[in-house]
């Protein structure tokens, strides 16, 4: 009887070591992870109506194969290009995409970057931005004008356009000219 039970136990114990190759071989379950890269972004400051850019990575630093199924921002002034969706990334690789920042009004501007997995996974990257007024500037046309002859006591006249070509509202106050009898 003893003898059976040391055979049972012996085949036991080699049905057991047999199972051991249906465990993965580093021990761990395959897992789903990305990182996204900068972890934030900072715009700095940029003029209303003047697109920046910044270039963003997103990598696959899980042991299993990703779908990338959606990438959403919070706020309207900032967008993504060049990021196909779906995206499926193999385990250890990364795929460059763009950020854009496109302020309509001045301020300091903030929203969220949201990448996300169709396993649930998903990071959050911090987007800010401070928009500046474009710039005043004038711009008069033509540069020079030719008034042509005129006697002594009477008057040329020649016309100039004054245009604003700046991005923010101009308010011209005085217009006058140097030198000689003009």
């Amino acid at each position: 009887m003893c003898a059976l039970s040391l055979v049972i136990l012996s085949a036991a114990a080699a049905l057991l070591s047999g199972c051991s190759g249906l465990v993965s071989a580093s021990g761990t379950t395959p897992h789903a992870a990305i990182q996204v890269n900068p972890a934030s972004i900072n715009f700095g400051s940029a003029v209303v109506g003047k697109k920046v850019s910044q270039n963003v990575s997103v990598a696959n630093t899980g042991s299993m194969a990703v779908n990338i199924s959606q990438a959403n921002i919070s706020n309207s002034q900032f967008s993504i290009s060049g990021l196909p969706m779906p995206l499926s990334l193999p385990a250890g690789q990364s795929s460059g995409f763009q950020v854009s920042f496109d302020p309509n009004s001045s301020g300091n501007v903030t929203g969220t970057l949201t990448v996300a997995t169709d396993a649930g996974v998903s990071q959050q990257v911090a987007l800010s931005g401070t928009a500046m007024p474009a710039p005043q500037q004038i711009s008069v046309n033509p540069p020079s004008l030719n008034l042509g002859t005129a006697t002594v006591g009477s008057t040329g006249t020649g016309t100039a356009a004054v245009s604003n070509v700046g991005g923010s509202n101009l308010t011209i106050s005085m217009i006058g000219v140097s030198g000689g009898p003009f």
